[in-house]
């Protein structure tokens, strides 16, 4: 019985994976494009590039898209807003990955506002100010230039860029940031994380009032910082090179550790 079991579990992962349906669509966009996805359910994955179109490609494995994957697009100006659901009943057999896709390429300086209620959301070679939400999903963000805000209520969060202001958040996982050089604050920074660690790499010569603080774990400094009241080994106030904004670190339960790049 068992083995039916399995057999027919393969067949039906076979039968999910062997075809897909594509929703393609371009927008010409002028000199300030914004971009909104909204999803019940799928990863997001937006790519900065040159030009002057932003272009949407929706991928649906084992679904029809239509009847299984509703996809709605609005275009006002410069505004793009699309939108992807999936009805809460569906009932989809895939385990390698998501089963819908949301995959779009943006002018460089596209304005995002990325939300999924169930998936991951990557970002790769934007300039401008973005803002990303996931209720479950890892957050991935690379060869970044700006604003960037990003909360997920359950999943890692791992960024790379220049930066002038963050607000990461992550309900339950580890964040890793890299603030390349010429980061600098244009206001308070807020690294918070309820469940995992938190690494931190900053140019040599970033300047802060730096408040890091864990719940069950170390704060472990790899870099100069002058110390201002108390000093233990799960919370740190000080500055670095002089202070400026607030740059404010915390987890529950995990370790925190600066390092210079």
């Amino acid at each position: 019985m068992k083995v039916k079991f399995f057999c027919l579990l393969a067949v039906l992962t076979i039968a999910t994976s062997v075809w897909a349906e594509e929703w393609n669509r371009s927008f010409t966009v002028g000199s300030h494009p914004q971009l909104r996805v909204e999803t019940s359910d799928a990863s997001i994955a937006v790519t900065g590039a040159g030009g002057n179109t932003i272009a949407a490609r929706v991928v649906a494995d084992g679904l029809h898209i239509g009847s299984d994957v509703a996809v709605k697009a609005e275009q006002n100006g410069d505004s793009v807003v699309l939108r992807v659901k999936i009805p809460d009943h569906h009932f989809v057999l895939n385990f390698r990955n998501r089963p819908v896709r949301v995959e779009v390429s943006v002018p460089r300086a596209t304005v995002l506002d990325l939300a999924s209620s169930d998936g991951s959301v990557r970002v790769s070679g934007i300039a401008g100010e973005t803002r990303l939400r996931t209720s479950d999903g890892s957050v991935q963000v690379e060869n970044f230039d700006g604003t960037l805000r990003a909360h997920t209520s359950d999943g890692s969060v791992k960024v790379m860029g220049r930066f002038d202001l963050l607000d990461l958040r992550t309900g339950d996982g580890s964040m890793r940031v890299e603030a390349q050089n010429g980061s600098r604050m244009k206001g308070e920074w807020r690294l918070h994380t309820s469940d995992g660690s938190v690494v931190l790499r900053l140019p040599a010569d970033f300047a802060a009032d730096l408040d890091a603080s864990t719940s069950d774990g170390h704060v472990d400094l790899q870099l100069p910082v002058e110390v201002t009241g108390r000093m233990d080994r799960t919370h740190v106030h000080g500055k670095l090179h002089g202070g400026g904004p607030s740059l404010e670190i915390h987890t529950s339960d995990g370790s925190i550790t600066l390092q210079s790049l």
